[in-house]
């Protein structure tokens, strides 16, 4: 068995790191695979906000939810505003959420989040509408196969309850 740091180690993730104020602390972890950090690289900072009176732009979205995430703020589940898990798999893979962008990946503990992909809300409903492809499906499976594929040494013990728990108003 595997863990995240033998992981690291070969490339396959990378933890994703924020500045953080005087008085804040690393409460989660957020790590990201190759292909997400590229996404953040290239595509993210071509993006403009689909929000009508959006006051922050998605690559400020994304800076603003890391940091939020890993300082161990408070998500507002309700109404799927921040979190939601993916369905129709219900194979303990979710999607973080900000107005313009979803992260997809799983919850390896309570406080470790591994993200897989990442993509534009607009993005997705755009290929859902115009040519009958669910990128939620599409990331879903990519994220079982990743997370299948690492082999840890830790299985996913944390029930929905703990998540909420955790993570939600």
């Amino acid at each position: 068995m595997t863990t995240i740091s033998d992981i690291e180690s070969q490339g396959l993730l990378q933890r994703f790191r924020v500045q953080l104020y005087p008085n804040e602390y690393e409460e989660r972890a957020m790590y990201i695979t190759p292909n997400a950090q590229s996404w953040l690289q290239t595509t993210l900072p071509t993006l403009v906000t689909s929000i009508a009176e959006g006051k922050n732009a998605p690559d400020q979205q994304i800076d603003e939810f890391f940091h939020d995430f890993i300082s161990g703020e408070k998500l507002i589940c309700s109404n799927y505003r921040d979190l939601r898990e993916i369905t129709p798999l219900k194979r303990e893979i979710w999607e973080l959420k900000t107005p313009d962008i979803r992260i997809i990946g799983w919850f390896y503990t309570k406080k470790t989040f591994i993200c897989t992909d990442i993509d534009s809300k607009n993005r997705i409903q755009v290929q859902l509408k115009q040519n009958n492809i669910n990128l939620y499906d599409i990331y879903s499976l990519n994220a079982v196969r990743i997370r299948d594929s690492f082999n840890l040494s830790q299985p996913i013990s944390d029930t929905r309850q703990d998540l909420n728990n955790e993570l939600c108003f």
